[in-house]
């Protein structure tokens, strides 16, 4: 492995460890202040674990500049916040086609907007796709096309999810597995082309509180939630499909690059 990949290997070491330590920890000595089932600042604190011992101050200035890069075209941050709750009203949609029986939407206040979404976003996509995406993802792409770099991301973060994986069903097995790495494709193709990880970051944000917080709520039974995601999944896969198609292993066919370095970059 070349250096970069050895260092995004242990990257992924290291946020499985810190990620699943709760579970390790409270298997030894049982108590509720272990982070179970899964602390999701692992791969914040691997990224920055993994920087500093192989870049130090620099390297953490060069990732600091990933985080404060807010510019990216106005349609791609709409396509970040609208696209994700569409996709979950057809997932609905076709859901209710088949059969499967659709309740009311979750009652909301608007207050409620405003301190869920915030939680939402911090409490999984900041922490994850600043890690992910804005160190991962460009190390491997020093020696990997896009595309290449965007499926082992979505390998490294599918074994992240192994454990959770493990208790679900077949069908939830299967349609987690294409969903990590289409969607990881759908991500990087949002990076590439707006060149900052907050495009994509606020996607997933969407994705997960339209899914889980809201529309998802209007689902009866949890039994047809695998049902719907795999609506989800089959959607995202044609997205990816689609991108790739278009732009090969580019992913994209502009660049917007920070204007300290160029820490988001096409091969």
């Amino acid at each position: 492995m070349t250096q970069s990949q050895t260092r995004v290997f242990w990257f992924f070491i290291a946020t499985f460890g810190f990620s699943w330590i709760g579970n390790l920890g409270n298997w030894l000595l049982p108590s509720p202040a272990w982070p179970t089932p899964l602390n999701p600042v692992g791969p914040l604190l691997a990224a920055f674990l993994v920087i500093a011992l192989t870049d130090g101050w620099n390297g953490l200035r060069k990732w600091w500049a990933v985080w404060k890069n807010f510019r990216a075209p106005v349609w791609l941050y709409m396509v970040a916040l609208i696209g994700p709750p569409s996709i979950h009203l057809v997932s609905l949609g076709l859901a209710s086609l088949s059969g499967i029986p659709l309740g009311p939407l979750p009652e909301r206040e608007w207050t409620d907007f405003l301190v869920l979404i915030p939680i939402v976003l911090v409490a999984g996509p900041l922490l994850e796709e600043t890690a992910f995406l804005g160190y991962a993802q460009l190390q491997l792409e020093k020696d990997l096309t896009t595309l290449t770099s965007a499926l082992l991301i979505g390998l490294g973060i599918l074994v992240w999810h192994l454990p959770m994986f493990l208790a679900w069903s077949p069908i939830g097995q299967i349609s987690g597995l294409f969903f990590i790495f289409a969607v990881t494709i759908v991500y990087v193709w949002m990076l590439k082309t707006g060149g900052s990880i907050w495009p994509p970051l606020l996607a997933h944000a969407s994705l997960n509180y339209f899914g889980e917080r809201y529309l998802g709520g209007m689902l009866l039974e949890s039994a047809d939630l695998f049902f719907y995601y795999s609506y989800i999944t089959t959607i995202v896969l044609f997205i990816a499909s689609v991108l790739v198609w278009i732009h090969g292993w580019r992913l994209a066919t502009t660049k917007h690059l920070p204007d300290t370095e160029s820490v988001v970059r096409n091969r």
